[in-house]
């Protein structure tokens, strides 16, 4: 079942249960049953338990995908902060120590540890600033819109928290892509099984072997 598409997996299992009902109701007392005692019954359960796994992939999957936007429009932000910020220390502070010391801006695909990293420099440079202020400058500095030092470790915060937050669904997201693959997996070898057991169990040129679903 590799080679199908998620839409695909309960469909071609729905087959082969419709085909294994109509087999068992040509042996009757004797209904088709595979290695391990492996029934009909068991195949509807194993049926439904990966359903419910495509559901939750489906869930997962947007949950990843929502947490990576809000990851992204939070790193947009708070590069433009850090730009802000070089901007307003290059233009009021240039020549300074905390002018030599800013950080540079990370690229958007910069590790979390690496936006982390230079935000919190960016965070202890502004904090300088405020207590220590340089020769001829008034603190506290404000960047646009009345931003300040809180704003900016508030921020922080909730990028640290989005950090947290995607981390856990991309790990939720791959926990059930494994289990779904697990499942397809085992569910085939069924189907397979079934297939040759149809073939062992029924007359030569019955309709039903005719009919037998293709994986």
């Amino acid at each position: 079942m590799a080679i199908l598409s998620d839409a695909e997996y309960v469909r071609v299992v729905d087959k082969f249960l419709s085909h294994w009902a109509q087999v068992n109701a040509v042996l009757g007392a004797s209904p088709l049953v595979l290695k391990a005692d492996y029934t009909i019954v068991n195949l509807k359960t194993d049926r439904d338990a990966l359903e419910a796994t495509l559901t939750a992939l489906v869930s997962a999957n947007n949950n990843q995908q929502m947490a990576r936007a809000q990851r992204s429009a939070k790193q947009k932000l708070q590069s433009a902060r850090l730009k802000q910020f070089r901007n307003a220390v290059l233009g009021k502070l240039d020549g300074t120590d905390i002018a030599a010391a800013l950080p540079l801006i990370p690229s958007p695909s910069a590790p979390p540890e690496t936006w982390i990293q230079v935000l919190e420099d960016m965070e202890n440079l502004w904090e300088r600033v405020n207590t220590a202020p340089p020769a001829g400058f008034t603190a506290p500095l404000v960047l646009p819109i009345g931003y300040t030092q809180a704003n900016f470790t508030t921020d922080i915060t909730g990028l640290k928290a989005t950090y947290t937050a995607l981390a856990g669904a991309e790990n939720a997201a791959k926990s059930t892509r494994e289990s779904r693959t697990k499942q397809a997996k085992a569910l085939r070898a069924r189907l397979i099984a079934y297939r040759k057991a149809a073939v062992g169990s029924l007359p030569t040129g019955h309709a039903l072997l005719a009919s037998l679903p293709g994986l």
